[in-house]
């Protein structure tokens, strides 16, 4: 799995695009999660890392069922950056 094309969120708005991605990881998840399964395709994946409590709190009430209706899997999960040096 390569990636094909990455968005900064503060200069691009990639909902804006018109384009369906396979994969679409969202590091902030600062985007309402109905606009981005809009960017997903069918039987696609969002991966949902870190964001919002806000965010975070709807994938989790909300997000199998999502999953379900859009035939799109949704996952979370969470990053920190590696601080440890050799």
């Amino acid at each position: 799995m390569g990636v094909s094309e990455t968005y900064d969120y503060r200069q691009i708005n990639y909902i804006d695009q018109d384009v369906t991605y396979d994969y679409v990881f969202d590091l902030n998840c600062v985007i309402k999660l109905r606009d981005v399964l809009k960017t997903v395709k069918p039987k696609g994946s969002f991966i949902m890392l870190n964001g919002t409590l806000k965010n975070i709190i709807k994938t989790l009430l909300f997000g199998w069922a999502l999953s379900k209706i859009y035939n799109k899997k949704i996952a979370m999960g969470k990053y920190e950056t590696n601080r440890h040096e050799d």
